[in-house]
């Protein structure tokens, strides 16, 4: 968040990726089940979330702006990852692009049967992520992760553009709640409410601001998915 990316929850995404492949290797699993899909998480812009595997451009905003070690953070870069799935044959499977998948009867499913409670939002089920991408993307970036999950969901002919479009005239987060959220964060993230305030008023900016892989990246994924293509719904 100092580095005032977009990037503001990857730690997390990279410490399951991480955990993921140590557990793999502990048991000697050889499949991972996700519940990642094209459905709802299909489409998104190149620059609202920048590739978190890109552990040079971690390291370089930890370097300007950490203050502890990182020793014992688990971390998860591509050279791990292609040890993984070509040395170590790990594969992930996203089961829910094998089957037409529906969202809301999932939801409905869940409430009935399992007296499952919605959370109220995409990720709510953390405050954290809940916080993030309802309100500091939004307010800091403009970035409504609204429009994506109804980009997919038009496409799968789940709701019309406008509907999609009426649904965006609300806003993303509700004001009364995000102020309250908005403590708890600055409470667990060890910063006052000011400095927080302080953190999502400043400019923008983006991973092309700092060190990064994006090149060579690009070039070993492009080169990966041209060699298994078969493989494509197993490793979306």
């Amino acid at each position: 968040m100092k580095a005032s990316v977009p990037e503001a929850e990857t730690p997390t995404d990279i410490a399951i990726q991480a955990s993921w492949y140590y557990f793999t290797n502990k048991y000697g699993v050889k499949y991972i089940i996700s519940g990642g899909n094209f459905a709802t998480e299909g489409i998104l812009p190149k620059f609202w979330h920048y590739n978190a595997k890109d552990l040079k451009y971690l390291k370089a905003i930890h370097k300007k702006f950490g203050t502890k070690t990182m020793r014992h953070i688990p971390t998860f870069g591509f050279l791990r990852e292609m040890y993984q799935k070509l040395v170590k044959k790990v594969k992930v499977i996203y089961v829910l692009n094998y089957v037409p998948y529906n969202k809301s009867e999932a939801m409905d499913f869940l409430e009935k049967e399992l007296n499952w409670k919605y959370y109220g939002g995409k990720h709510y089920e953390s405050k954290y992520t809940g916080f993030i991408q309802s309100y500091y993307l939004f307010e800091k970036f403009g970035i409504d992760y609204r429009k994506a999950t109804l980009s997919s969901q038009i496409c799968l002919n789940k709701v019309t553009r406008e509907e999609a479009l009426k649904e965006l005239e609300k806003p993303p987060y509700n004001k009364e709640v995000a102020e309250k959220e908005m403590q708890y964060i600055a409470k667990k993230l060890g910063i006052s409410i000011e400095e927080l305030q302080k953190i999502i008023v400043a400019p923008p900016k983006w991973y092309t601001d700092y060190p990064n892989n994006e090149k060579q990246l690009g070039f070993i994924y492009d080169t990966y998915r041209k060699l298994f293509k078969k493989d494509k719904l197993a490793n979306f």
